[in-house]
């Protein structure tokens, strides 16, 4: 099933690509939030009419530098962050369900343990004559 999520995701990054206009690319808040552009890199938009970047391919938004501009696809960036992110969540949800199976065992047994000192304690409280 995250074959299918990563596969979806990485289809939308592309429709989204091919939706963008040189006055609405909606894909500039994605090259900000994962530090990428294009699909595949920076040549997607430079194969283009124009061939010019759009400042969120660039970090801080200044393309007057080579090394400033983001050489990495979104279409490998976003997907291996989001894959990241996915077995962060699997593996954070599986040690809440280890730590509450941890907290059900020990309340059971500090049940029990209670539940023995208070009849060892009735014991001992008993007179001797009765």
């Amino acid at each position: 099933m995250r074959e299918q999520l990563m596969r979806r995701f990485e289809e939308r990054m592309r429709d989204l690509f091919e939706r963008k206009t040189h006055s609405d690319d909606k894909m500039q808040p994605v090259h900000s939030l994962f530090g990428c552009c294009g699909i595949e890199g920076p040549q997607d938009y430079l194969k283009e009419e124009h061939g010019a970047l759009p400042s969120s391919c660039c970090y801080a938004f200044d393309c007057s530098k080579p090394a400033h501009v983001y050489e990495e696809g979104c279409s490998t960036k976003a997907v291996a962050n989001l894959r990241m992110q996915a077995e962060l969540n699997y593996y954070s949800c599986m040690a809440i369900i280890a730590l509450e199976f941890l907290g059900l065992f020990t309340a059971y047994h500090l049940g029990k343990a209670r539940k023995y000192a208070k009849t060892k304690i009735k014991d001992e409280e008993t007179p001797i004559n009765d």
